[in-house]
């Protein structure tokens, strides 16, 4: 039987998760989650962590919405 505990995660795209944002104009509790993890592996290049700077200002200027109730450190 399968386990999926035993099976290599998959690399998130921070970018790709950010040009959905700004498409959409919100940010869903599983693209947050997706993000907080990949800051939690130390995995984050130089370009991701300037997508992420973008993805803050843009929520600091209303122009994308955190969606959920509980919020992370973004």
């Amino acid at each position: 039987m399968l386990s999926l505990k035993n099976m290599p995660a998959t690399p998130v795209s921070i970018e790709a998760i950010v040009r959905n944002a700004l498409a959409l104009g919100e940010l869903s509790p599983g693209a947050e989650a997706a993000i907080d993890q990949a800051r939690s592996q130390g995995t984050l290049t130089a370009k991701d962590q300037r997508v992420l700077e973008i993805l803050s200002d843009a929520i600091a200027n209303n122009c994308i919405k955190r969606v959920g109730l509980e919020h992370s450190r973004l």
